[in-house]
């Protein structure tokens, strides 16, 4: 059974390379767009960012910065008075709480971006694993298979997140700015799991999509134009155009 060929499309190359580099820069802030959701879901006001998130002030965190600006003086007074009891009681109260509903909003707040992700992928792979018997008849794709293709390899993330941040997930640290390792710890693994098995998941779709539902005689032209377009859309989105978006 054949992989790949050396037939080359040059046309199809070149469109199929301005797609990779739209869906680079398409795929990084609809992941920030996922945490974003989860974030606006429990009452935040997030700010999205051309490859990052700032997931906004939860209410608690709120009503306590607003109950110490109101008596600030009183409460950083020695003198004892109604005003501090009454701060010092409701951050009490409020520690006690908010204390799981704190650790459930950070989880689902990380958890928004790989899901978004992931669901994304898994529109893309059932679209053409559902047309795949048309596919294997006519052995080219219609826009419409590009296009699940394209969604399909929102899996890439996951795939690559995991492969080069290796070193640091097996280093033994104990914090992360990755969304993986986090999830992983907060649900008690080790900080190399979650990122291991969507890793493993995205690598059997990505595989799938690329030597079995792309045809033979266009699949060079794809994955050369994979690599071409990702690293211009990588190095345009995040180092050129991004922070002019999406400061």
């Amino acid at each position: 059974m054949k992989f790949i060929t050396l037939s080359f499309n040059l046309k199809l190359f070149f469109y199929l390379a301005i797609a990779f580099i739209l869906c680079t820069a398409i795929g990084t802030v609809s992941h920030e767009a996922g945490h974003c959701a989860a974030a606006k879901y429990y009452g935040r006001n997030p700010e999205l960012h051309y490859a990052y998130m700032y997931p906004g002030e939860p209410s608690w965190s709120i009503t306590l910065r607003e109950a110490y600006k109101k008596d600030k003086d009183k409460i950083k007074s020695d003198i004892a008075s109604p005003e501090k009891e009454a701060y010092f009681k409701l951050r009490e109260n409020i520690s006690k709480t908010y204390k799981q509903q704190r650790k459930t909003e950070d989880f689902f707040i990380t958890f928004g971006g790989p899901l978004q992700t992931m669901l994304t992928g898994m529109l893309g792979f059932t679209i053409l694993f559902l047309r795949r018997k048309k596919i294997f008849e006519r052995s080219y794709l219609t826009l419409l298979e590009w296009f699940a293709v394209f969604l399909s390899y929102f899996w890439a993330r996951q795939v690559f997140n995991f492969i080069f941040s290796i070193d640091q997930t097996f280093s033994g640290r104990k914090y992360f700015m990755a969304d993986e390792p986090r999830l992983s710890q907060s649900l008690n693994l080790p900080p190399w799991a979650f990122g291991m098995v969507t890793c493993i998941l995205g690598g059997a779709v990505l595989s799938w999509v690329t030597f079995k539902a792309i045809p033979l005689n266009q699949r060079l032209s794809f994955i050369l134009s994979g690599i071409i377009g990702c690293a211009i859309g990588y190095i345009g989105w995040l180092d050129w155009l991004g922070p002019k978006l999406l400061p």
